[in-house]
């Protein structure tokens, strides 16, 4: 089971790290920034889908300290 939770832990962290940098306009390659068709201002398309991933790799990370107590 901690070998499966390891491999859990290494693709979220994968995911996010590639989530984040298809959000972030200075490591998208020319993408907008949130990946937003009108104004970045004023549009947070996938400000969103960015807290969701934080919150997910955080779950990953703090699952196993639950499960060893």
């Amino acid at each position: 089971m901690e070998k499966t939770m390891t491999v859990m832990q290494m693709i979220g962290r994968m995911i996010f790290s590639q989530c984040s940098e298809m959000i972030d306009p200075t490591t998208s390659n020319g993408l907008p920034p949130n990946l937003c068709i009108d104004d970045p201002s004023h549009s947070f398309t996938f400000k969103g889908i960015d807290i969701n991933m934080a919150s997910y790799i955080s779950e990953l990370r703090f699952g196993p300290l639950l499960l060893s107590c």
